[in-house]
């Protein structure tokens, strides 16, 4: 399997409407491990994504979807491909 990191950042109405649970969930559906964290800017959640670079692609996609997810609105995504040393195992929020 392919290993690739990328650090997200999504911007809308996203934090205090569920979209952490949201990623939690689709991330370990998917096989991905990172972590999901809200950040100090409460128009911005961030996370980190390792695994396949296409099962990745494809959880980005759903979670930018204009499909609703409760509350959850998203309006711009920020997508930057990295190295990371980090070891994660699993997906978690992070506080």
């Amino acid at each position: 399997m392919n290993q690739n990191a990328f650090l997200v950042s999504f911007f809308g109405r996203v934090q205090g409407v569920g979209l952490r649970i949201l990623v939690l969930e689709e991330a370990n559906k998917r096989g991905i491990k990172g972590w999901v964290r809200n950040s100090d800017k409460h128009d911005l959640v961030e996370a980190l994504f390792l695994g396949e670079k296409k099962i990745i692609m494809e959880l980005i996609g759903f979670l930018e979807s204009k499909e609703r997810h409760g509350f959850v609105r998203v309006d711009r995504v920020v997508i930057n491909e990295m190295k990371t040393e980090e070891e994660v195992n699993g997906f978690e929020i992070r506080y």
